[in-house]
Parts: C-alpha cells; sequence; structure tokens
C-alpha cells in the first residue's frame, strides 16, 4: 500500500512525501482494547471505562441537570438497562457533590423527576435508579 503525505509546518512550509507501507507478519488480528465501549445509537459509540471527568467533559457539555444526572447515572450503569444495573440515590448525590466544577451545577433532587418525567430514568423502588430505554436521547444535542 502507498501513503503519501503532506505536512505543513508553524511557518507555513508544506513538506511532502511518500512511503509504501506493508503489512506486519500476523497482522491477520486486529488490536483488542479491554476498554468497554457500548454503541447507543445515533452513530455515537461511548467508552464507559474512561475516568468520569473525562466522560462527563466529553458528553455533558451543554446539557441540562436532567440531562447530566442521566450521563452520570449511564456512567456509573455502564449503559445497562438490566435491574442489576441500578444505582443508589445517596451514591450519585455523593459522587455529583465531589465534581460540581466539572457538572458545573449543584445536585437537585428534581433531576431525578425530571429525568423520569422524560423517560431517560427510572426509580424501580424508593432511593435507586436505573436507566429507560429512551436515555440515548440526551446525546442528540
Amino acid at each position: 500500500m502507498k501513503a503519501t503525505i503532506t505536512v505543513t509546518d508553524s511557518k507555513g512550509n508544506v513538506f511532502e512525501g511518500a512511503a509504501v507501507l506493508s503489512p506486519i507478519q500476523g497482522s491477520d488480528r486486529r488490536i483488542k482494547t479491554d476498554r468497554p465501549k457500548v454503541k447507543v445509537g445515533l452513530g455515537q459509540e461511548l467508552d464507559f471505562s474512561a475516568s468520569l471527568p473525562h466522560f462527563i467533559r466529553m458528553h455533558g457539555k451543554g446539557m441540562s441537570g436532567p440531562k447530566k444526572f442521566t450521563l452520570l447515572l449511564a456512567y456509573l450503569a455502564k449503559g445497562a438497562l438490566d435491574e442489576g444495573a441500578s444505582v443508589n440515590d445517596k451514591e450519585l448525590k455523593r459522587i455529583w457533590n465531589k465534581m460540581t466544577r466539572i457538572m458545573g451545577i449543584s445536585y437537585n433532587r428534581s433531576y431525578a423527576s425530571r429525568a423520569r418525567d422524560y423517560g431517560w430514568a427510572d426509580s424501580p423502588k424508593h432511593g435507586q435508579h436505573k436507566l429507560s430505554k429512551g436515555w440515548v436521547g440526551i446525546l442528540a444535542n
């Protein structure tokens, strides 16, 4: 395979070159990463193994409180919709309060009820939250 490379430096000088690339022995397999990635539709793939602050910064820009609540819930549940992926309300609040600067707003209990109203989250029992099927709608900013 032949590759052509064009590079422009900070002074505006343009450099061009060509290279012949050949496959490496045993390259019939793909490099696998151990990071759990979840396709959420809308052409997006979320990496739940990234650090929480990085995850919120990448996906939470411009989101409202209920959307950020759902995003944090999705991170803690690793995007899972099953009953075993419920998250305790106290844990959500504790983590949010540690990250108030990154979240951009203080935690408010009404975010959970608004997230339920929009169909992004559910509360199977008092003090527990889980994702609903429609949670990926928060990513369509």
